[in-house]
């Protein structure tokens, strides 16, 4: 957040303006990891005001943001339509790291909607596409969600296994946020690891870091 505020501040004394909606995009999804949806949603009406002015990239991280603030705020059946349009554009761009956030966001928002086969398969694609271009980013963002949906399936010996390796990555590599989700989802997966002490310190940072709450208080859960 303190990175975009002063691109912002550079952006506005020098009068440089093409970069503005994307920094106005990662402090979107930084408020919105941090579990802020009000701030997520200023910027996000600060970057739709900006919307004449577009840039391919741009419309794509606009759509991405919308699906990411759809999922938070618990209106899930509109996250597979902006992801999709942040898709389409991604591919036309041909740019992999923006593909691989779009299949990602697909995935995540077509799973929360109950279309699990299509959900699986978009996030396969990002995860081979991360291991093809070497994108470690990618890669923790698919394992770690890849384990989510089997903790959620009851498959709760590969969602460790899974897990695992996810954290080991996450922890060498210092990731915190899985670029698009759903807090309380989150909050769930690092309870399992917690109570399976699964990389323990790095995952109570990562809660702390973005204040990641679960629905139920865990009283029972000593770490």
């Amino acid at each position: 957040m303190k990175a975009v505020q002063t691109g912002l501040e550079l952006s506005r004394r020098s009068g440089i303006i093409f970069s503005y909606p994307r920094w106005l995009a990662y402090a979107g999804f930084a408020a919105l990891q941090m579990n802020d949806l009000q701030a997520g949603r200023i910027y996000l009406k600060q970057m739709a005001s900006l919307e004449r002015n577009f840039k391919p990239f741009d419309k794509a991280y606009y759509y991405l943001l919308k699906a990411n603030e759809a999922l938070v705020s618990g209106m899930v059946e509109q996250a597979p339509l902006h992801a999709d349009l942040a898709l389409k554009i991604a591919l036309d761009v041909g740019s992999p790291t923006l593909t691989i956030r779009c299949h990602l966001a697909r995935a995540r928002a077509l799973y929360e909607i109950g279309s699990r086969p299509e959900a699986m398969k978009q996030l396969k694609q990002a995860a081979d596409l991360s291991r093809r271009m070497k994108i470690g980013f990618g890669e923790f963002c698919c394992l770690f969600t890849k384990a989510q949906f089997a903790l959620e399936r009851g498959e709760d010996k590969v969602a460790l296994i899974t897990l695992r390796k996810a954290l080991t990555l996450g922890r060498e590599r210092g990731f915190l946020s899985t670029y698009i989700d759903r807090p309380a989802t989150t909050a769930r997966v690092c309870m399992k690891a917690l109570e399976a002490g699964i990389e323990v310190d790095y995952v109570q940072q990562m809660i702390r870091e973005r204040n990641l709450m679960p629905e139920q208080p865990p009283w029972y859960l000593e770490n």
